[in-house]
């Protein structure tokens, strides 16, 4: 129960459940640096739809990463679904440098690791072993905040 929702909370939704978390889990990415992701899903369950969170481009420090979004990140999860986050290269935590080829946005280096995400599931499940046998990779969605929802 979260008591600074108001009409929301009264939208029906399944029971909150215990969750696991992974944090970071590496993808490669050819000629640079590893993506960093966290995975946070229901500790139990199979069939799970997974959920690809896109983080914004704004100036805050963390928000835009891996590490932010949890009130969001954990109702999701609670109630049922994988969700990946990853650190996009063009955050302040990211990594990529601001004079580098696309800059300033790096639209499409994020589209890149977002199709690394899908084309890499395996090498998720098996930094995630608690979730390993339990993805739907035929239910998948994806959400974005700000910038991250293009």
């Amino acid at each position: 129960m979260n008591n600074l929702i108001n009409l929301a909370r009264h939208i029906p939704t399944p029971e909150a459940t215990l969750t696991v978390a992974y944090t970071p889990i590496r993808l490669s990415m050819p000629g640079r640096q590893p993506l960093e992701l966290r995975l946070t899903a229901p500790a139990t369950g199979n069939n799970l739809p997974i959920v690809l969170l896109s983080h914004g481009y704004g100036p805050s420090n963390y928000i835009p990463s891996k590490d932010g979004y949890a009130p969001l990140v954990q109702f999701w999860a609670e109630r049922g679904f994988v969700v990946i986050q990853p650190t996009h290269a063009s955050s302040r935590v990211g990594g990529l440098p601001s004079d580098a080829a696309g800059a300033p946005f790096f639209w499409r280096e994020r589209v890149e690791e977002m199709k690394a995400i899908l084309d890499q599931l395996a090498e998720i499940a098996r930094q995630a072993p608690a979730v390993a046998g339990r993805m739907d990779h035929s239910r998948i969605g994806a959400v974005g905040h700000s910038f991250g929802g293009h």
